[in-house]
Formats: structure tokens, sequence, C-alpha cells
């Protein structure tokens, strides 16, 4: 039986020291891909060391540049970029970690190396786990640039798999979430043009469409933003009235945490309770449609790929 394994992501000191099963966890932004050597999932080998990973003939890289360099025909391999999680796309140096676009279509290079994809395919699992990772902490900015990131990364893979399958006859593409959260858009809003280095856009102050010159004033004379949570750990606990100002150059930092309407311990901001986006294109596609229950979904995934 012949497996293609790519697994690529942050946590090196966790892994260095026990790598628990080659289905990752939350260090790993890329969590797991394997071809699909046979109608059921091969059980894969407990590795607990970089070492033994490496032993077992991993390419194993490092860095953006040891990830770049992987020979062509690679079928096992072990990205490892960070000692603990990946930093915010924000706070990523491109230089040194690679972006998890990057990421993913390099893992579809590995496993498109192997013969068995050529008849059987493969599965690939990528998730922008940093988006949950800002949200909860209501950092605004950069929640919303790693959602930019993975929204690159699903077009990476797209013009990548398209690459040899062109109308996606042989492929499925499924894009959802777990959960969403608090976060929430304050209405009547103007329109604010693109987010860029020098205008805030949708992270800076609210400007009401009828008045977009000046910011929106609450009821204590202030300004606020657009975005807020419904809980967080920034709440103004005494009149708004009595603090200094916001301006945009403030709220468009991005270490600039969103106010809530509800105090909770810092980086403790909830999942919320709303429907989230499912997508799909390709090969059966058509089963996701309407409002699905979320185990529905991982049926209609088991199911397109032979899986009993």
């Amino acid at each position: 039986m012949t497996v293609a394994i790519a697994i690529v992501g942050g946590g090196k000191i966790a892994r260095d020291a026990h790598i628990p099963a080659i289905a990752g966890s939350d260090d790993f932004t890329l969590a797991a891909a394997v071809t699909l050597a046979d109608a059921q999932l091969p059980g894969l080998p407990n590795f607990r060391t970089i070492a033994e990973m490496k032993a077992a003939n991993y390419s194993y890289a490092d860095s953006k540049t040891a990830l770049d360099a992987i020979p062509t025909g690679t079928t096992k391999l072990l990205g490892l970029f960070n000692k603990g999680h990946m930093n915010f796309d924000l706070d990523r140096d491109p230089a040194v970690e690679p972006s998890i676009a990057e990421m993913a279509t390099k893992a579809i290079d590995v496993l498109s190396a192997s013969t068995a994809s050529k008849t059987k395919g493969y599965f690939l699992m990528v998730e922008g786990g940093r988006i949950d990772q800002a949200l909860h902490p209501t950092l605004g900015r950069k929640a919303l640039q790693d959602a930019k990131a993975f929204d690159e990364a699903i077009a990476a893979v797209i013009a990548k798999v398209k690459a040899t399958d062109p109308d996606l006859k042989n492929t499925l593409i499924v894009v959802t979430a777990d959960h969403d959260h608090t976060l929430a858009l304050n209405g009547y809003a103007a329109r604010t043009g693109k987010t860029t280095a020098t205008n805030p856009g949708i992270l800076g102050l609210m400007r009401s469409y009828d008045k977009p010159a000046t910011p929106a004033l609450d009821a204590d004379g202030m300004p606020f933003t657009t975005l807020v949570f419904g809980n967080g750990e920034n709440r103004v606990n005494t009149s708004r009235a009595l603090m200094t100002p916001l301006t945009d150059d403030v709220v468009f930092d991005k270490n600039y945490h969103q106010e809530a309407a509800v105090q909770v311990a810092a980086g403790s901001e909830t999942h919320g309770g709303g429907d989230v986006f499912l997508g799909a294109m390709g090969l059966g596609a058509d089963g996701f449609h309407g409002t699905l229950d979320n185990t529905e979904v991982f049926a209609l995934v088991k199911t397109a790929i032979g899986l009993k």
C-alpha cells in the first residue's frame, strides 16, 4: 500500500518532544493530508519525534527556504515552521514562515507525487486556525487578515487542482467553518472602501452613510468602531464620555482589541451560535446545498471519498 503524507504548520517544540499522531492538532495550521490508497484510510504510524519521522524517510522543512527546496517527487513531508503556533499573517515574516497558501500548494505537490494518487486520489485538509485564535482576544484586524490569507489559500488550491483537473470532474473542494464568533457589524455605516495601509476601511471608526465625513457618535458623544463583539476583554465599565476619544490610528493598530458589550477574561471571547458558510465545487458538490446539520457535512465528504 502506498501512502503519501504531508503535514505542515507550527508546533515545533511540542513535536520535538512528542508527535502524538499523524492527524495533527491545533498546532498544525495545515492539519493532515493522505493519499487514499484504499477504500479505507490506512492506519498511520504513531511517530513520536521529528528524528523518528526523518528515519522513516520524511523530508523535513523548518523554513520557507527549506520548503521551497523540497525535491519534486517527494511523497512524505513534515514541515514545522515555528516553535508554537504559526504567527498571525500580519506578524509573519514571509522570508521565514510560508503562507497557508504556500503550505497548501506544497502539500498538493507531495500528495500528487505518489503512484496511488493517480488512481485513488488524495485527501487534503487545510485549516486557517489562526482566525479563531485572533477572534478570541478580539483582535479584529489580525482576524480579518488571517481570513484573507485563508481565502488566498482557497484560490491557490483551486488553481493548483485545476491545472490537472480543469473541470474538477474528479475533484471535490469543500470550504466551511466549524463555528462563528460574536463579531458584529454596526449597521448604517458608510462604505469605507478597501482597507489598505493608509485606509482603515471596515477596521476604522464608524461613519454613518448619511454623514460619512465625520465619525458617528454614541449617546455619550464619543466615536466608536464599525466592528464590535458581543463579549470580549475590552469593555468600558464607566461612561464612554470619560474615556479618551478613539481615533482611526488607535483602532487600526494590529494589536487593538475591539470593544465588547459583555466583559469576559482576556482571550476568552466565545464562539457564536450562528450558521456558518458552506461552499462546495467539483464532483459531488450538488449534495452540499440548503441548510445542513454539521454532521451531514462530514457524511457527505466521507461518501465522496469512498469511505464506509
